[in-house]
């Protein structure tokens, strides 16, 4: 008699790609989206169990959380508006610089 067992997948998104993997069984795949992520992991996982005739339910693995101590980095976005931010003040202090060269150049002598 074949029974249903829930297992818990974790997914990621990896540049354009979602990456789900099984804690439980240590599988994983990929899809464009979460859902497609999601049920490429359940295939590979009821292919994996037909193939290697593994038992359910399996144990689950035990989740802790620890701390590590490195250096914080920006993502993407704020470092590309940090970059924007910069031009943008740049191009005013450019501007700016021209705009007194004009007013100094109109002033009579």
């Amino acid at each position: 008699m074949t029974e249903t067992f829930t297992l818990t997948a974790k997914v990621q998104k990896k540049g354009d790609w979602y990456i789900s993997s099984c804690l439980e069984l240590d599988i994983s795949s990929q899809g464009e989206t979460i859902e497609e992520a999601v049920s490429n992991l359940k295939e590979a996982v009821e292919l994996y169990i037909e193939i290697e005739g593994i038992d359910l339910p399996v144990k689950r693995p035990f989740l802790t959380k620890f701390k590590v101590k490195g250096k914080k980095t920006e993502d993407k976005k704020t470092e590309d508006k940090k970059t924007e931010d910069k031009k943008t003040e740049d191009k005013k202090t450019e501007d700016k610089k021209t705009e007194d060269k004009k007013t100094e150049n109109k002033k009579p002598k």
